[in-house]
């Protein structure tokens, strides 16, 4: 592929776009292809991805379409954290997008808008959009840091649900600015400053999976960089389609990992009450997959025994 020259369209900056892939080869060359689409020129992004020992052709094909796209091929699933760190160290760009594997770009002049938001507001650090679901509903334009009431919410009243996210955009539309500030933004579409890294690190490679990026932000912001979500950039994501191939180790590490992330900014005892309202939450989704898609009530099963096998590894209690 031959990109075109730079036009007055394109952003300032050099990004380094990291995507990580792993057993998702159509979503990962829809993905590639989605970018090369919005932005053409060679002079303004560089694409690096990296593969945890994928099985389904994905390198093959990406090299085969894509010449352009730097490939590091990893022997083994080093997880998430790990394989972005990969990328992140090879990158020669200013700014660091990482995006998923499963998601779409679809605003046109999305480099553009998150290097002028970068350039007209020193403070901010890390950039995302708002993510939508295949069927148009939004999953998310930024988060609150985890706590155990989030969790109440999540886990046992269904608040993520999508059909509670429709009702809630309906009764509480949101107003339209530019951008607005949050506590932390999802890694599966997130721009930061490399001046950024570079003070605070990289990703915490003890999260294998699910998140690094809630303790990325959290350590920019302790630093005093501002997290914003730009309301005039979205993007389709098809959310956790690699998780989704290994369902009971997703549960497992999103459940150790976001107990580990409250153990840190609130105690054992607040872990504790985390721990415990994720084994309630697994619990109810047995019953409610029993109804909707029966596959997943061994999968729930499954990983609520394996969390509670492995409690003292979750709640950091190991000798």
């Amino acid at each position: 592929m031959q990109p075109p020259i730079q036009d007055e369209k394109s952003p300032k900056h050099l990004f380094s776009i990291i995507i990580v892939n792993w057993n998702t080869r159509e979503l990962t060359l829809n993905c590639i292809q989605s970018i090369y689409q919005i932005e053409h020129s060679s002079d303004t992004i560089e694409i690096i991805l990296i593969d945890n020992a994928s099985g389904d052709g994905s390198v093959a094909a990406i090299k085969n379409k894509f010449k352009d796209v730097q490939l590091i091929e990893n022997k083994e699933n080093v997880g998430f954290a790990k394989a972005c760190n990969q990328g992140i160290k090879t990158a020669s760009g200013d700014i660091i997008l990482l995006i998923n594997s499963d998601i779409l770009l679809k605003t046109n002049d999305t480099f553009k808008k998150i290097s002028d938001l970068f350039d007209t507001n020193p403070e901010i650090g890390i950039v995302s959009g708002k993510l939508f679901f295949p069927d148009g509903t939004l999953q998310t334009a930024g988060n609150k840091f985890i706590s155990v009431w989030g969790l109440v919410k999540t886990q046992l009243l269904f608040s993520t649900a999508p059909i509670i996210k429709k009702i809630y955009q309906l009764l509480f539309p949101q107003k339209r600015r530019r951008y607005h500030f949050s506590d932390y933004v999802a890694g599966a579409f997130l721009a930061i400053r490399k001046k950024v890294i570079d003070k605070i690190g990289l990703l915490n490679e003890n999260y294998f999976m699910y998140g690094e990026d809630m303790e990325w932000c959290a350590r920019a912001r302790e630093a005093g960089w501002k997290v914003a979500v730009h309301n005039e950039i979205e993007a389709i994501h098809f959310h956790a389609q690699s998780s989704k191939k290994n369902y009971e180790k997703m549960l497992f590490h999103n459940t150790k990992n976001n107990c580990q992330i409250i153990r840190h900014y609130h105690g054992k005892f607040q872990a504790k009450l985390a721990f415990f309202i994720y084994l309630k939450g697994m619990f109810l989704r047995i019953f409610i997959a029993f109804f909707r898609n029966r596959q997943q009530v061994a999968e729930y099963w499954h990983g609520l025994l394996n969390c509670w096998k492995n409690r003292r590894e979750i709640l950091g209690d190991e000798e």
